[in-house]
Protein backbone atom coordinates (compact mmCIF):
# COMPACT_ATOMS: atom_id res chain seq x y z
CA UNK A 1 0.00 0.00 0.00
CA UNK A 2 1.23 3.48 -0.84
CA UNK A 3 1.85 5.65 2.20
CA UNK A 4 2.27 9.14 0.74
CA UNK A 5 -0.95 10.30 -0.88
CA UNK A 6 -1.13 12.30 -4.07
CA UNK A 7 -4.71 13.43 -3.31
CA UNK A 8 -6.65 14.63 -0.28
CA UNK A 9 -10.11 13.61 0.87
CA UNK A 10 -11.86 16.04 3.18
CA UNK A 11 -13.60 14.71 6.30
CA UNK A 12 -17.01 15.14 4.58
CA UNK A 13 -15.81 13.15 1.57
CA UNK A 14 -14.45 10.40 3.79
CA UNK A 15 -17.78 10.13 5.66
CA UNK A 16 -19.76 9.96 2.40
CA UNK A 17 -17.47 7.34 0.87
CA UNK A 18 -17.63 5.29 4.11
CA UNK A 19 -21.45 5.40 3.84
CA UNK A 20 -21.34 4.26 0.22
CA UNK A 21 -18.86 1.47 0.93
CA UNK A 22 -20.91 0.28 3.92
CA UNK A 23 -23.88 -0.27 1.59
CA UNK A 24 -21.70 -2.61 -0.49
CA UNK A 25 -21.60 -5.02 2.48
CA UNK A 26 -18.04 -5.93 1.59
CA UNK A 27 -14.97 -5.65 3.76
CA UNK A 28 -12.73 -5.18 0.71
CA UNK A 29 -14.69 -2.55 -1.29
CA UNK A 30 -12.55 0.41 -2.36
CA UNK A 31 -13.17 3.70 -4.15
CA UNK A 32 -11.63 3.95 -7.62
CA UNK A 33 -10.84 7.45 -8.91
CA UNK A 34 -9.96 7.75 -12.61
CA UNK A 35 -8.86 10.95 -14.35
CA UNK A 36 -9.01 11.14 -18.15
CA UNK A 37 -8.21 14.01 -20.53
CA UNK A 38 -11.32 15.41 -22.19
CA UNK A 39 -11.49 16.75 -25.77
CA UNK A 40 -11.70 20.35 -24.50
CA UNK A 41 -8.39 20.11 -22.68
CA UNK A 42 -9.82 19.66 -19.19
CA UNK A 43 -10.02 16.48 -17.12
CA UNK A 44 -12.95 14.11 -16.71
CA UNK A 45 -13.30 12.02 -13.57
CA UNK A 46 -14.94 8.69 -12.93
CA UNK A 47 -15.66 7.13 -9.55
CA UNK A 48 -16.47 3.46 -9.06
CA UNK A 49 -16.51 0.85 -6.32
CA UNK A 50 -14.17 -2.09 -6.80
CA UNK A 51 -13.17 -5.12 -4.77
CA UNK A 52 -9.67 -5.71 -6.12
CA UNK A 53 -6.90 -3.40 -7.31
CA UNK A 54 -5.49 -3.75 -10.82
CA UNK A 55 -1.82 -4.43 -11.36
CA UNK A 56 -0.98 -0.77 -12.11
CA UNK A 57 -3.02 0.73 -9.24
CA UNK A 58 -1.69 2.75 -6.35
CA UNK A 59 -3.68 2.38 -3.13
CA UNK A 60 -4.10 5.30 -0.74
CA UNK A 61 -5.79 5.07 2.65
CA UNK A 62 -7.85 7.77 4.38
CA UNK A 63 -9.04 6.56 7.77
CA UNK A 64 -11.19 3.52 6.80
CA UNK A 65 -11.37 4.38 3.10
CA UNK A 66 -9.03 2.87 0.53
CA UNK A 67 -8.74 4.75 -2.78
CA UNK A 68 -7.45 3.16 -5.99
CA UNK A 69 -5.78 5.36 -8.60
CA UNK A 70 -4.27 3.88 -11.75
CA UNK A 71 -0.84 4.99 -12.95
CA UNK A 72 -2.32 6.78 -15.99
CA UNK A 73 -4.38 9.06 -13.73
CA UNK A 74 -1.62 10.01 -11.29
CA UNK A 75 -0.20 13.03 -13.16
CA UNK A 76 -3.65 14.47 -13.92
CA UNK A 77 -4.98 14.15 -10.38
CA UNK A 78 -1.78 14.93 -8.43
CA UNK A 79 -2.47 17.45 -5.64
CA UNK A 80 -6.28 17.36 -6.00
CA UNK A 81 -8.72 17.60 -3.13
CA UNK A 82 -11.99 15.66 -3.16
CA UNK A 83 -14.76 17.14 -1.04
CA UNK A 84 -18.46 16.31 -0.65
CA UNK A 85 -21.13 18.99 -0.48
CA UNK A 86 -24.77 18.57 0.44
CA UNK A 87 -26.90 21.68 0.11
CA UNK A 88 -30.40 22.63 -0.92
CA UNK A 89 -29.15 23.41 -4.44
CA UNK A 90 -26.99 20.35 -5.06
CA UNK A 91 -25.08 17.49 -3.56
CA UNK A 92 -22.10 15.58 -4.80
CA UNK A 93 -18.37 15.34 -4.88
CA UNK A 94 -16.32 18.42 -5.74
CA UNK A 95 -12.79 18.01 -7.05
CA UNK A 96 -10.39 20.89 -6.67
CA UNK A 97 -7.50 20.23 -9.05
CA UNK A 98 -4.53 22.64 -8.95
CA UNK A 99 -3.46 21.35 -12.37
CA UNK A 100 -6.56 23.02 -13.86
CA UNK A 101 -6.97 26.01 -11.58
CA UNK A 102 -10.69 25.31 -11.12
CA UNK A 103 -13.28 23.19 -9.35
CA UNK A 104 -15.19 20.30 -10.89
CA UNK A 105 -18.57 19.44 -9.45
CA UNK A 106 -19.75 15.88 -9.99
CA UNK A 107 -23.51 15.70 -9.72
CA UNK A 108 -25.44 12.61 -8.65
CA UNK A 109 -25.68 9.95 -11.33
CA UNK A 110 -25.38 6.17 -11.68
CA UNK A 111 -23.03 4.38 -9.31
CA UNK A 112 -20.19 3.74 -11.74
CA UNK A 113 -20.18 7.29 -13.16
CA UNK A 114 -20.05 9.30 -9.95
CA UNK A 115 -20.96 8.65 -6.36
CA UNK A 116 -23.51 10.77 -4.58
Amino acid sequence: MTTESIITLTPKAIIKVEDILAKEKSKTAMLRVVAMPSPGGSIQYMFAIEENPAENDKIFEFENVKVLIDENSIDMIQGSEIDYIDSIMRSGFVISNPNLGCLLYTSPSPRDATLS
